[in-house]
């Protein structure tokens, strides 16, 4: 009997990135999920980046996107934490005038009563 193989390249598909193209961005947009850890990633042009992939109330997997907010944040937040990113739009910084897309992340708190917060999953 013939062996069919197919190839395995082990990151897995992603289901959706974000927080997806600038010209879809809005201010307030957001994303939640379990944090499952990171993905180094190749972008187009050649460079190194990371990837903080969330599994989200469905089982879908997102990656988002890092910019240098993120990374701090999440930095801080151990794995198989509940997590909510959301993005504040565009910012100038004023000590470069550059400006730069600014993120709020938050991680649900443990020892918040159920009663204060509802966890979506």
């Amino acid at each position: 009997m013939a062996v069919k193989w197919k190839t395995v390249n082990g990151q897995g598909a992603l289901d959706s990135y974000w927080p997806g193209k600038a010209s879809e961005r809005k201010e307030g947009m957001s994303t939640s999920g379990v944090f499952e850890g990171t993905r180094d990633v190749t972008r187009p042009d050649g460079t190194q980046d990371k990837l903080y992939i969330l599994r989200g109330e469905k089982g879908e997997s997102v990656g988002v996107n890092n910019s240098a907010g993120i990374e701090r944040a999440m930095e801080m937040i151990p794995e198989k934490s509940l997590v909510r990113i959301t993005y504040l739009g565009k910012k100038v910084n004023p000590k470069t005038g550059r400006s730069f897309n600014d993120f709020q992340v938050d991680v649900a708190d443990d020892s918040s009563s159920s009663d204060e917060t509802e966890v979506p999953f």
